[in-house]
């Protein structure tokens, strides 16, 4: 989702266009592979979650729940700071869709 859809912000002619981090062009080097990392970490940690899941491997799949917890907030944290304000709104509520999946999963459990 945060590659996909345009929340990054791309200037032309003095009118700010939104674009996706493919077409993201007005950033460093340095931060748009920082970007990228950050965002395939995310979705390799949800691929291996679910395939854990499906070979009901339990003990790691815990810690990849963990990983997966650290990974958003550092994820919501590095795009405040690098200024990214829709990016940063759409990763905060992906967060708070986790933890409340996670909280459901959680009293499920007992």
């Amino acid at each position: 989702v945060l590659i996909v859809l345009p929340l990054y912000p791309n200037t032309i002619d003095n009118f700010v266009y939104s674009v996706s981090l493919l077409n993201y062009t007005q950033i460093s080097t340095i931060k748009l592979t920082a970007y990228w990392i950050v965002f395939v970490t995310l979705f390799a940690i949800g691929i291996l979650k679910i395939i854990l899941t499906k070979l009901k491997v339990e003990k790691v799949n815990k810690i990849l729940i963990k990983l997966s917890i650290v990974m958003g907030i550092s994820c919501v944290l590095f795009l405040t700071m690098t200024r990214e304000v829709y990016a940063v709104v759409v990763a905060f509520l992906l967060l708070i869709i986790k933890g409340a999946i996670l909280i459901n999963y959680i009293k499920a459990l007992g």
